[in-house]
């Protein structure tokens, strides 16, 4: 029962007392009843002016349960002007704000974490505590290998493939690196997070393909400077030795002077030529540089449209 139920009851009772005590008054005491149905007038109005102030912050208390109840955290109770309740007003209201105030921040960042795991390149898996799938990105889709199938509530056993069973036998907090059929790589990581006090596992994929291949051309690079480099600095020296000695013809016969010289020539031709064949080779991993050329703006968007 109801506090102001209760109150109510008392009151009816009381009143229904003082009621039956002025009945039973003798009739030689008439001043009595008179005093008694004055007070009892006086009472009547106390105790309804008594019900209102305790019916109101009643009904505030009650509203206030139900829009918590309700997740209502938009509704604001008004001020009563008596001081009590005023204060447990400003304190509930104080206490909505700050809950609202929450909920946004917490909508916000669930919005952004969801933006965010959705446009990641690296696939993501969360799991529910029996290791169903409770939501994933579509990279991780992609990976696996599942685009036209919903795999949400599914265990990763369940999915055909070679990277969901390897993913599946992941243990909490340990990383291995995953090669479907020697081309495509994967390294996978099963760690989990706290929210709400429960524990929920997550596994995350990246594919290794592009940095593999990144660190080989960088390999490749520097092998092809080094070999170029090397290459050059040999052949030039060569180069400036054959012409010094192409100098010396005048000191043989006329009849070999020729021969001497075309060999010379022969031989700085072909290192000239080794020289080129390097040159070109370095360029395959260097930037070319732009060719400018000057073009009629009308012309080629007439071309473009045709």
């Amino acid at each position: 029962m109801k506090l102001r139920n209760k109150f109510l009851l008392f009151a009816v009772v009381m009143h229904l007392f003082i009621i039956f005590l002025l009945v039973n008054i003798p009739d030689t005491k008439l001043y009595l009843f008179l005093a008694g149905e004055i007070l009892l007038v006086i009472s009547v109005v106390c105790t309804f002016w008594l019900y209102k102030g305790i019916r109101q912050p009643s009904k505030l208390i009650s509203s206030g349960i139900e829009a918590i109840k309700d997740q209502e955290f938009n509704t604001r109770l008004v001020r009563t002007k008596h001081t009590e309740i005023d204060e447990l007003i400003d304190v509930y209201n104080q206490m909505i704000d700050q809950l609202r105030e929450e909920r946004i921040k917490q909508s916000e960042k669930n919005h952004v974490l969801d933006k965010l795991i959705a446009a990641s390149p690296s696939g993501i898996i969360l799991l529910e505590e029996n290791n169903l799938i409770s939501a994933i990105n579509n990279a991780a889709i992609k990976m696996i290998g599942v685009t036209n199938v919903n795999v949400t509530g599914m265990a990763l056993t369940d999915i055909p493939g070679q990277l969901s069973v390897e993913v599946s036998r992941l243990r909490n907090g340990e990383a291995s690196i995953v090669a479907i059929n020697g081309a495509e790589v994967y390294k996978c990581q099963k760690a989990h997070f706290v929210d709400l006090g429960y524990s929920h596992h997550f596994i995350l994929i990246e594919q290794l393909n592009d940095e593999i291949y990144k660190k080989e051309r960088m390999a490749y690079e520097k092998v092809i400077r080094i070999m170029s480099h090397e290459t050059n600095n040999s052949i030039g020296a060569i180069n400036s030795i054959l012409s010094t000695i192409i100098n010396f013809k005048d000191q043989l016969d006329v009849e070999n002077r020729e021969d001497y010289e075309d060999a010379l020539r022969v031989a700085i031709n072909r290192n000239k030529a080794l020289s080129g064949v390097i040159s070109n080779f370095a360029q395959v991993v260097k930037i070319p540089e732009p060719l400018m050329e000057q073009h009629d703006l009308n012309d080629l968007l007439t071309s473009v449209h045709t």
